[in-house]
């Protein structure tokens, strides 16, 4: 409707200004009545443009970063798991040991009552 107004209006400034003989005063009065309607409009336009190209760019950006921040952490958590890695093998070791030694000293205490059993008896 408004580009539907700016048409006609600009058809009545080409016919204003043919059939003015004040030299372009009508003329000049359209082109600023049109320039407060167009103005406007192509004002609006280029701000919701705008606006669309910001968000497209913050997603973009989020994106970016959030796979920037997964990439890092990954990152560091095989790091610390490299890190880790020999103390895991050495308290599997000594927790094999300390297994054995619990069979050790369940075994002897089992021989001790199987000797004195013995020696009571």
């Amino acid at each position: 409707a408004v580009l539907e107004a700016g048409a006609l209006s600009v058809g009545g400034l080409i016919a204003a200004h043919v059939l003015d003989f004040t030299g372009g005063i009508a003329a000049a009065g359209s082109l600023a009545v049109l320039g407060t309607m167009v103005i406007p409009l192509r004002r609006r336009r280029q701000q919701a443009l705008f606006k669309g190209q910001v968000a497209t760019l913050q997603s973009e950006l989020d994106a970016a970063i959030a796979q920037r921040l997964e990439r890092e952490l990954q990152h560091l958590s095989d790091r610390i798991l490299e890190s880790i890695t020999p103390y895991a093998r050495f308290v599997k070791l000594e927790e094999k040991k300390i297994t054995v030694g619990e069979e050790a000293i369940s075994n002897a205490q089992a021989k001790i009552r199987t000797i004195r059993t013995n020696i009571i008896k």
